[in-house]
């Protein structure tokens, strides 16, 4: 954090003893408008001794990153416009598909937020992974200089001149941003070696010389028509492609051709058929399409899918489209999400609907590794599917069941990781099961119906074994009893309980029984008995309201 502030710091102290007395709203506000300036105008020895101890803190910070890979993640981030809300999915993505610092990635995002480099945002329900962040503003001025000065990308920027690398090499990644396509041929000759084409607020421009790209970000742009798409299409190297936010409403048969992509991100669109017979889609974002030529389509084609979500909607008709959006991260092995969202059908009609997809599921159900679905019908169906071995490591599910699988054969499913459950209609108790999930990481549950209270969650000694995070959302906090020996590696336990009148010690046994016990989260009242409940344990584990 202290490279952050410390800048911040340094550059109001010497700003305010330049200026001395003399100083109003307009010269604060010139300086915020103007910062990126004064820092890349080198040639200006007045800005430079403004600027220099804090040019200074961040050169040290930056220079002592741990290894390459963090300091080119950095760097690529000034791709991006200022205040831009960068998802941590897509720039995983772009990176794996230039091959640049692909198994760090993730890592490195982790660890520019500890150090508040980046800043997270739009966090909810408490989860412990950011989803997207921003560049502070003084670090992104930073790293623009920084990138120009490695060669790392070229910037079109309005009508401000051509931000381009100092080194003279070739133009391998381009950011143009809110300008226009005629100051795209600034760049000459460059356009022949551009690996990464990145458009924001700005209108397309002809690709024909960029036959070298991989990674090709139009989100948001207006004027892509039938022709420039075909032109897309000739970028035979392309490995991931954004239209998101686009107006089109097909895409051009000539895209199987693309034999290398792998991220289509065509979400808010108008896009209902994916003209590909055979793919190596490893993403597939935003896709609308019929049961037959669409969902199906999809599973068995695009052979490097690796997550499914469906959403099943019961409000309307049989004949609606099914929605399929598929973000989910990319990592070392190529994955993938599937959402399909369909509405209500008759009820044989829909009993075939689900049958014909679990069927569906299961000529992948060796390979698959998330599966998410909203759906009663295709919740408990797909629950009594799964058998041993399976690869799935994370499901999610919401909707009405009437029982779990059977303690024996979730004892099979150890490559289970992640669960999620939402909205069961089951009680406390009959949840309790779920602790013969021997590789069960994280369980959250979710329950809003009055029956959840039902009963005790007793876990026993050796019940979850691998469990480090617990969590529990429901109007009421439920009984809970944990054994001697039971749970050992769980760290944060959340009970996210607004309603709850009985007392912690009245309804929670057993929190000194939790060897690894690091944090108790709760709703915001009854913070001391909390406190007095966590003292138990040895460990006297943190205890903080929700949203701390």
């Amino acid at each position: 954090m202290w490279w952050f502030t410390t800048g911040t710091d340094y550059c109001s102290q010497t700003f305010i003893s330049e200026r001395g007395n003399d100083l109003n709203s307009r010269h604060f506000e010139d300086v915020g408008q103007n910062l990126g300036k004064h820092f890349l105008l080198s040639n200006n020895n007045a800005a430079m001794s403004v600027f220099k101890g804090m040019r200074r803190v961040l050169r040290q910070c930056y220079d002592n990153l741990p290894d390459y890979d963090h300091r080119f993640f950095l760097l690529y981030l000034s791709i991006f416009p200022r205040g831009h809300q960068i998802k941590r999915k897509s720039l995983v993505r772009r990176l794996k598909a230039e091959r640049l610092v692909v198994n760090e990635a993730c890592k490195c995002f982790d660890e520019f937020i500890d150090r508040c480099i980046i800043k997270p945002v739009h966090i909810f329900n408490n989860s412990v992974v950011v989803k997207s962040c921003q560049v502070h503003d003084l670090v992104q001025e930073y790293i623009i200089q920084k990138s120009f000065d490695k060669n790392v990308v070229t910037l079109i920027q309005g009508p401000d001149t051509l931000l381009k690398g100092n080194t003279g090499g070739p133009v391998c990644r381009l950011s143009v941003q809110s300008s226009t396509k005629e100051r795209f041929h600034e760049l000459e000759d460059g356009s022949a070696s551009l690996r990464s084409l990145s458009i924001f607020n700005s209108e397309p421009f002809e690709l024909r010389s960029c036959m070298m790209m991989r990674v090709l970000d139009l989100e948001g742009c207006t004027g892509i028509d039938n022709r420039f798409l075909r032109g897309i299409c000739k970028l035979l190297l392309l490995r991931y492609l954004s239209l998101r936010k686009t107006s089109i409403d097909e895409l051009p048969r000539q895209i199987e051709k693309l034999e290398c992509l792998e991220t289509l991100d065509i979400r808010d669109t108008n896009v209902k058929k994916l003209p590909m017979k055979k793919s190596v889609l490893h993403t597939l974002s935003g896709f609308v399409a019929n049961m037959r030529h669409g969902l199906e389509h999809v599973i068995l084609f695009a052979r490097k899918l690796k997550n499914v979500k469906v959403w099943c909607n019961d409000t309307t008709t049989a004949d609606t489209p099914i929605r399929i959006s598929v973000p989910k991260h990319s990592s070392n092995r190529s994955q993938s999400k599937i959402m399909w969202c369909t509405k209500r059908m008759e009820h044989n009609r829909r009993n075939v609907a689900i049958f014909d997809f679990i069927r569906i599921l299961e000529t992948r159900s060796k390979t698959l590794e998330s599966v998410s679905m909203v759906s009663t019908g295709l919740c408990q169906d797909f629950l009594g599917s799964l058998e041993g071995p399976c690869s799935i490591s994370s499901i999610k599910l919401q909707g009405n069941l009437d029982r779990l699988t059977a303690s024996d054969k979730l004892s099979e499913l150890g490559r289970i990781k992640k669960l999620q459950l939402f909205s069961t209609g089951l009680t406390i108790k009959e949840l309790s099961v779920l602790k013969y999930l021997r590789g069960l990481e994280y369980l959250k549950l979710v329950e809003y119906s009055d029956r959840f209270c039902s009963g005790i969650f007793i876990v026993e000694k050796k019940g979850f074994e691998s469990l480090n995070r617990l969590c529990i959302e429901a109007p009421m906090l439920p009984r809970m009893q944990f054994k001697e020996g039971s749970i050992e590696s769980l760290t944060p336990l959340h009970f996210l309980c607004p309603n709850s009148k009985k007392q912690p010690s009245e309804t929670v046994e057993g929190i000194p029984h939790l060897a690894s016990l690091a944090e108790v989260m709760h709703n915001r009242s009854m913070q001391k008995d909390w406190e007095t409940v966590a003292n138990e344990n040895p460990n006297r584990p943190r205890v903080k309201r929700q949203g701390e």
